[in-house]
This record gives C-alpha cells, sequence and structure tokens, in this order.
C-alpha cells in the first residue's frame, strides 16, 4: 500500500490502483485497527492529490482509479464477515473481541474500565489475565505509571525494529524529518504512535503493518549517515559500514548460539518476547511433540499438566479449527470428574499426559491413577 501510493501520484495507472487496493484488504484482514491507522494518512494524503496535486488526472478518472481499491477492499470486509458469521453466526464478532468478551478483564482501550472477573477453570488463564494483563492495565491508570508505560512501549518498539545495532543511524533522525523524500512516512508512523498511546498493550507484532516505513526511514538515515563528515573525515562511511558487519556477524552467531552457549534467559519472557528471537526449544518441543503422536496410529487427545511455576506465555494448548476431526486434540487435564468427561466425549482417542515444563517435554500414556484430585487444582 505505502509502495504504491508515490507511483499512484506520480504516474495513474489502474496497477498501482490495485496493489493499493490490496494492501488495503490485507490490512483489514489481519490487523483492523492498526491498519486503519496506517489507511488514514495515506487516504488524506491521497484525497489532497486528487483534488490539489499539479499532475491530479481528469475526475473520471480519479473516480475509476479510486473505485478499484475500494471495491478490493469491500471484497475483504465481507470475506471477513462471512467468516465471522460462520464461527460466531453475527458478521460483526471478531474472534479477537471475542476471545477479549470471554476471558479478559481488562480492556484494550485506556477509557474503557475493566471487566469482572470471569469463571476462570485453569490457574494458568486466571494468573495471564489476571497478573500479565491486569497488572499492567492498573499501572498505565495511574498518575504515576501513564507516563512510564508509554515510554516502556516506545522503547520496546525500538528494542524490536532496531535492536542496537540498528540505533546509530537515529543519529541522523533530524535530517530525516527535514526529508521531503520520506516526510509522508513519517507522518504515516506518528499517526501509529499517536494510536498506540490509547492502547492498554502494545506488543511488537501489533506493529506490522508499519514494518516497511520502519526500515525505509531507517534505510534513509543511514544514506545521511554514509555522508557525514565531521571535520573532513570520512565518519559516517564508516559508521555505516560498521553496522552493516554488526547485522551480518549477528545473523551469522544465531544458528550457532546454543553450541557457543549463547542462550537467551527464558524467564520472565520480557527478556526475549521483544527481541527477534527468543529461547531455543520455545515452541519447538511442542511441534515435536506434535509431529510424533500424528505419526501414531489412529487419533489421539492430549491432557496439558502444567507445573505452579508455568509461565501462562508458553501455551502448549491450541487446535485446528474443526476440532472434532482434527489427528490431534490438545486440552488442559483438570479434575477427575471433568478428565472423564472429556474423554468419553471422544471415546475413539488414545489418551496421552504431557508434562511440558520438563526439557524434553515428558510424554506417556495417560491412565486415571495420574489424574490431581480437585481439590488439589
Amino acid at each position: 500500500m505505502l509502495g504504491s501510493v508515490p507511483r499512484l501520484t506520480r504516474k495513474p495507472r489502474a496497477l498501482e490502483s490495485i496493489l493499493l487496493g490490496v494492501g488495503m484488504g490485507l490490512l483489514v484482514i489481519s490487523r483492523p485497527y492498526e491498519g486503519m491507522l496506517l489507511c488514514l494518512p495515506v487516504a488524506v494524503y491521497l484525497g489532497h492529490w486528487a483534488i490539489f496535486g499539479k499532475n491530479r488526472p481528469a475526475p473520471a478518472q480519479v473516480a475509476r482509479l479510486g473505485a478499484l481499491p475500494v471495491l478490493i477492499t469491500l471484497v475483504a470486509v465481507a470475506w471477513l464477515a462471512w467468516y465471522d458469521y460462520r464461527a460466531f453466526q453475527n458478521p460483526l464478532t471478531l474472534p479477537y473481541s471475542a476471545n477479549r468478551a470471554q476471558y479478559a478483564m481488562a480492556p484494550y482501550y485506556v477509557w474503557q474500565a475493566p471487566r469482572p472477573e470471569p469463571a476462570y477453570h485453569h490457574d494458568v488463564m486466571h494468573r495471564f489475565y489476571s497478573f500479565n494483563e491486569l497488572h499492567d492495565f492498573n499501572k498505565i491508570h495511574s498518575l504515576t505509571g501513564f507516563l512510564p508505560m508509554t515510554l516502556a512501549k516506545l522503547v520496546r518498539t525500538f528494542e524490536f525494529f532496531a535492536g542496537i545495532a540498528l540505533l546509530v543511524p537515529l543519529i541522523m533522525i533530524r535530517r530525516v524529518f527535514l526529508d521531503r523524500r520520506v516526510r509522508f512516512l513519517v507522518l504515516c508512523t506518528l499517526v501509529l504512535a499517536a494510536g498506540m498511546v490509547i492502547e492498554n498493550f502494545l506488543i511488537a507484532h501489533y506493529l506490522a503493518p508499519i514494518t516497511a516505513a520502519f526500515y525505509a526511514i531507517g534505510l534513509q538515515a543511514m544514506r545521511h549517515l554514509r555522508l557525514w563528515r565531521p571535520g573532513g573525515m570520512p565518519v559516517g562511511t564508516a559508521l555505516v559500514r560498521f553496522t552493516v558487519v554488526i547485522c551480518l556477524v549477528l545473523a551469522a552467531l544465531r544458528p550457532w548460539a546454543g553450541p557457543l552457549h549463547l542462550a537467551l534467559r527464558e524467564w520472565p519472557a520480557s527478556y526475549w518476547t521483544d527481541r527477534w528471537y527468543g529461547p531455543d526449544h520455545f515452541g519447538t518441543e511442542r511441534a515435536r511433540v506434535q509431529a510424533a503422536l500424528e505419526h501414531q496410529p489412529g487419533r489421539q487427545l492430549v491432557l496439558v499438566r502444567y507445573s505452579d511455576k508455568h509461565n501462562p506465555l508458553d501455551e502448549w494448548v491450541a487446535n485446528a479449527a474443526d476440532i472434532n476431526d482434527a489427528k490431534v486434540v490438545w486440552a488442559r487435564e483438570m479434575d477427575t470428574a471433568d478428565n472423564r468427561e472429556l474423554i468419553g466425549y471422544y471415546p475413539d482417542r488414545t489418551v496421552w499426559l504431557v508434562q511440558p515444563d520438563s526439557l524434553p517435554a515428558v510424554v506417556s500414556p495417560w491412565s486415571e491413577s495420574q489424574s490431581p484430585t480437585a481439590a488439589a487444582h
């Protein structure tokens, strides 16, 4: 979408208009809120160009070019509405909102009030929604916590997208802000940043729609840095080369992090969730167990037993959309009566017990004698 804007204003063609629509459609079905924040400056910019631009086309051509992205976006909206209708019998119910309504206490936006605590049937769910989320919500709604929490969002964003190596070119950020060639991208970034302030939570992938703009601005900063010659010395050129070399070294070291004992701390998760990679076994252990169970004859049911110290961010229970026809069904272990009810619902499945807090994860056939009592839960 961002790439189509300068091409569309320079040489209006149907191809650029179609690319614009495809970008808008992808944002609709992936991250609607952040996508809307990105579409707003794009719409204003193109609207200003269509009315006041020096090389604006005739009104009839503007109408034709504008109809294409609108039509593609409407198709994406219709597809999403059909998906939601099939899942929730309501075309306006988004999966994310359904999840928040059922489990969350902390709302998504700062002006909303917290919800009453729902009945959580698993301790790991209670700890995630009461501590991991509600704790941050309470901090951001205090007079002394709003500014630090907002600054923390900014720091986490730079930490994820730039790390340490890519911070060096940002010494040219003043020149970038004065650079007309990327002024539109800077504006898009500022609009998105303003929208992030009113959110209670910010995780790096929320900002995925603006990734291209971030790195285009960063590359422009490197171009300015390369021309920086304080005292007539090619200091900027050396810093740019140093930055590129550091990035290449880091990319080469990553596959050898384990053998070189450069492992990242696992918990708390804040040590790695805002970085570009996590612990080696995070996600891979579950994938290994899933692959092994899929090679077993027949269909499988997995009961997952977490330890008391299990981190809620390391979630193992995830299923296919059509759960009943899936080869492997995952569920959290419950008390004896609830386990019986679940196993009775799947009488034709082999039942396994998985304990993911051991490394490697412990997988064993499940028996009722292993089941914890309701009091223990």
